[in-house]
């Protein structure tokens, strides 16, 4: 995490996260996934018994076959990025790929959280730094 220069005191991924995700294993059956994702935040993490982040799932993915497991459909190696990320560098990253939100991990691949884009967009603190860059 930069400690000199022009970022030094920028917030981070970290400060933002939502260490709140909705998680399965990769053996949890599509079926047992589909109602959870239509009441929970749209998404699920699948993750190892060690917390590694294996793949996403989206509402989108689940529309198979329900007895498939969460490992055949899952997004395979989704983008994780660091909590030492900048914010204004990681909200241009998601609007450029066209993400709604990032998961955070160590370096280890170990889950820490979330990011949403439309959080960071609307945070106090974001908007401070956005109104400051366009100074």
């Amino acid at each position: 995490m930069p400690t000199e220069g022009k970022e030094a005191g920028a917030p981070r991924a970290g400060t933002l996260l939502d260490a709140q995700v909705p998680t399965c294993s990769p053996d949890e059956s599509v079926s047992a996934l589909q109602g959870r994702l239509q009441s929970s935040s749209d998404f699920c993490v699948v993750l190892n018994p060690a917390r590694i982040v294996l793949g996403l799932i989206q509402p989108s993915d689940i529309k198979a076959i329900s007895k498939l497991k969460a490992a055949e459909v899952m997004q395979i190696a989704p983008k994780t990025v660091r909590p030492s990320v900048p914010l204004q560098s990681l909200i241009e990253s998601l609007r450029s790929s066209k993400k709604d939100l990032a998961l955070v991990t160590n370096p280890e691949g170990k889950l820490m959280g979330v990011v949403r884009l439309q959080v960071l967009e609307q945070h106090p603190l974001v908007k401070t730094i956005q109104n400051v860059g366009a100074s």
